[in-house]
């Protein structure tokens, strides 16, 4: 899913490497394919689901000292108007053991992709792969407003391979006023290309994380927080083309090149992010959230990200969330729309859209129903539609992109 690069949002596709696909000649698998995908992906979602909860509630109910439970299984469905579908289903379970709780997640995205410039740059047929993710996290209450925690996972793509590992704490102050937090992480990823044994490459990334939280009224919290992240390493697309014109190129920018080359960049990028966050309850059953980041680079990104969110509760069981989100980012140093060098080769090159300027826009609606159970702490069955729009401009090859993102989710409280 192609997504903006300064945004920091969870997407599955990741911004510097927006199409991890096979080399030039694969094919791409038809909606037969993408149906028995989504099915799959739903059915496994389920029922790992069900073996959660399931396991949870007999742990609860036995000896082992587990004092609660719970399972989660959530799908989201992604489709644009740029041939781009992507199916995600995440599975997660955890357990309460005192004041420790540990949990554990299991994910598999399906991806098809054929869109504008991936054809154009990297595959003329498009891709399609699975993505599997699993990890784990421990979280130790210690008493007196201070906690910790730690966890770990692990991505497999046919082409890319992730481990991650991240540590945190959080301590609080001034009668839980004051809430600070703290966390590190670690990536340390391997980059092959699809049908070529030799090409392999390294990436690695140090990201930490700080942030306040100010309790300002019994109605009223004001979030801040920076980001800091140093990624070395390979960061290019592996199989992604740059066009080269002369200065006298004239016509289709798809056809009136001279020569292409393979996209490069540099192999080392630092990313500062900062932003703040309110949220206010403005009535019983009412609430607010709006927030900022701003966020730049040293490869020349910049990046100015807000949020809105508003939570209506009109009864127990029931509530519905208006969200919107809005982004707008320059470009980085050495991108350009059209490389007029040749014979020349620029020593830094890319065909990302993500790295050029682009604004985007999202609007959505989310609704969720807990009914009252008997016979565990909580269920909550949620359902949403958000509508995104991407204008990019300064790429030649498209200039907007609309999707949809449907989701699915539930969630049982042992």
């Amino acid at each position: 899913m192609a997504q903006a690069v300064g945004e920091g949002l969870v997407v599955v596709i990741e911004p510097s490497h927006p199409f991890r696909g096979p080399v030039f000649g694969a094919k791409r698998p038809g909606r037969a394919a993408r149906s028995i995908g989504l099915r799959v992906g739903f059915i496994v979602s389920l029922a790992m689901g069900l073996c959660a909860t399931t396991t949870g509630l007999a742990q609860t109910t036995g000896k082992s000292g587990v004092t609660a439970g719970g399972g989660t299984g959530a799908v989201l469905v992604y489709v644009d108007d740029n041939n781009t579908q992507v199916i995600k289903t995440t599975t997660s379970g955890r357990a309460v053991h005192g004041k420790t709780t540990t949990s554990a997640v299991v994910g598999f995205d399906f991806i098809t992709a054929a869109s504008v410039d991936l054809v154009t740059a990297a595959s003329p047929h498009g891709f399609s792969e699975r993505r599997t993710q699993v990890g784990t996290n421990v979280d130790h209450n210690f008493g007196q407003g201070t906690r910790m925690n730690g966890g770990y996972n692990l991505s497999h793509e046919p082409d890319y391979l992730t481990h991650a590992m991240r540590i945190g704490g959080q301590y609080e102050l001034f009668a839980r006023h004051l809430i600070l937090s703290a966390g590190y992480g670690l990536s340390l990823s391997e980059v092959g290309r699809r049908n070529d044994s030799v090409f392999k490459r390294n990436r690695h990334s140090h990201d930490l994380n700080l942030t306040a939280t100010r309790i300002v009224t019994r109605t009223l919290a004001l979030d801040l927080s920076y980001g800091l992240s140093l990624v070395r390493g390979f960061q290019a697309n592996a199989y992604r083309y740059v066009r080269l014109y002369d200065g006298t190129s004239i016509g289709n920018p798809m056809t009136s090149h001279l020569t292409a080359v393979r996209e490069r960049a540099p192999d080392e990028r630092v990313r500062h992010t900062a932003g703040a966050r309110v949220r206010w309850r403005m009535a019983s059953g009412l609430f607010v959230h709006g927030g900022y980041r701003g966020y730049v680079d040293t490869w020349g990104l910049t990046a100015h990200t807000g949020t809105a969110r508003l939570l209506w509760s009109p009864h127990q069981q029931w509530s519905l969330a208006l969200r919107g989100r809005g982004h707008v980012q320059g470009a980085v140093g050495f991108y350009q729309a059209q490389y007029r060098s040749f014979p020349d080769v620029p020593a830094l090159r890319t065909a990302d859209k993500e790295l050029g300027p682009l604004w985007t826009g999202l609007v959505g609606l989310q609704l969720e129903w807990s009914p009252p159970l008997t016979w565990a702490d909580g269920l909550h069955v949620g359902t949403g539609a958000d509508w995104l729009h991407m204008r990019y401009l300064d790429f030649p090859f498209l200039d907007r992109r609309n999707a949809l993102m449907l989701t699915f989710d539930v969630t049982l409280e042992l």
